[in-house]
């Protein structure tokens, strides 16, 4: 239901790019409809989208990392979660798989190449793009004093105007 406003937003404000969550999948559409790139953006970390894009794409090929493995109520709770994606996907053309596909040259992940670098590599492949891992979202603040300027400058803001 939020497309229409979506819409109306993108054609008043004209972003140079669109960086939107998996979760909203005509994102994209809406966004070439205005010649506005757009990048997908995955808030999870890498290794369990990329097993589960990997059994979705290549059903019945082993998924080459074994250390991932679902077995009994979980493998069962898996495919029943696949089947109802695979089903809701000829009915509905713009899925999150069909999201990240839309996505620009790249999709950005949640997640540190030294901590799921393999997963990384693989899901590039899996995709055709390139994986941008971006980091932690929420960083430990160490240090008071480090954010003070910031939260001044946001003091002076009035409420709801700054996102």
């Amino acid at each position: 239901m939020a497309s229409p406003s979506f819409s109306n937003i993108l054609n008043t404000l004209s972003p140079d790019l669109l960086i939107y969550d998996f979760n909203l999948p005509w994102a994209p559409t809406i966004a070439s409809s205005y010649d506005i790139p757009a990048v997908d953006f995955i808030p999870v970390g890498v290794s369990m989208m990329t097993f589960s894009l990997h059994k979705f794409m290549k059903c019945g090929d082993e998924f080459p990392f074994p250390e991932i493995q679902l077995r009994g109520f979980h493998e069962t709770q898996f495919w029943n979660l696949i089947n109802k994606v695979a089903a809701n996907r000829t009915k509905n053309k713009e899925g999150s798989v069909e999201a990240m596909k839309r996505s620009c040259d790249i999709i950005l992940f949640h997640t540190l190449r030294e901590l799921e670098g393999q997963y990384v590599e693989y899901m590039s492949a899996l995709v055709e793009k390139k994986i941008v891992p971006v980091g932690s979202l929420v960083r430990d603040i160490d240090d008071d004093d480090e954010h003070t300027e910031i939260m001044e400058w946001l003091d002076n803001k009035d409420e709801s105007s700054t996102v």
